[in-house]
């Protein structure tokens, strides 16, 4: 019988053999999936917080007044545990007068709002049905982080002086926290104002998209009668345009 010539033996080494992934260790690199899931969820509300609270910091002469609103908001949050205790911590927090300081300082004493938020995200998904939380970029726009992109939100229709002037200095605003916050890659806008004046828009450097359809018009704007359309510009294009350097 003829044999092919495999050519020579090594002895000593032995064929690779294919790995055998037994329940525990299956379930151990689902465990270090789920880790790594979570602390990469920490960082990103930990990064929003920051944000917020930074413009929080900036939109207050007195850290009496900073207090003051963070302390109302943990009062509308009534399913969160221990408010009376982060809200004493908050209090020592009044004399703080770097912006950095101030939202490293708060960021630990919200700790716990930011378990829950990982532990049981179910929570404000119920709460954001009931009630949209926004954060003031100046008198006429207003702004929202969701997962992956900004949400700008303008004042229902009504005369605003040096609409322009306001439009560019809310976005420049915005590009600040857009800098920090290197996960977003779109910023979206909804308006009357996108669907009165395209023009306007497009010249500060949005897409024009369509007319809002029925499902959000419930969800956001009920009641609200006027023709509302969205824009939205990408990441790069927006920083290029509106940081400051």
């Amino acid at each position: 019988m003829n044999h092919e010539w495999q050519g020579p033996l090594q002895p000593g080494k032995k064929p690779p053999e294919e790995e055998i992934k037994t329940p525990e260790k299956q379930e151990g690199v689902e465990n270090a999936a789920a880790v790594k899931d979570s602390e990469s969820k920490r960082k990103h509300i930990i990064a929003i917080a920051k944000t917020k609270i930074g413009v929080l910091f900036d939109s207050y002469d007195t850290g009496q007044e900073r207090i003051d609103d963070l302390k109302e908001q943990i009062d509308r949050l009534d399913f969160l545990e221990n408010k009376e205790i982060m809200k004493t911590e908050l209090e020592k927090c009044i004399n703080i007068k770097t912006r950095k300081k101030f939202k490293d300082q708060v960021v630990k004493i919200i700790k716990p709002f930011i378990d829950l938020k990982i532990e049981r995200p179910e929570i404000f998904v119920r709460e954001a049905g009931t009630s949209q939380e926004f954060v003031k970029l100046n008198e006429l726009l207003s702004y929202e982080i969701k997962s992956d992109s900004i949400h700008i939100h303008m004042l229902p229709e009504e005369k605003v002086e040096n609409l322009a002037i306001k439009f560019k200095a809310g976005l420049q605003k915005l590009a600040e926290i857009l800098n920090e916050n290197k996960n977003i890659e779109t910023i979206q806008a909804t308006s009357w104002i996108i669907a009165k004046h395209p023009k306007f828009i497009e010249r500060f450097g949005f897409v024009i998209d369509s007319e809002i359809n029925e499902e959000i018009r419930r969800e956001h704007f009920s009641g609200d009668k006027s023709k509302i359309s969205q824009a939205h510009m990408l990441r790069n294009d927006f920083l290029e345009k509106y940081l400051v350097k």
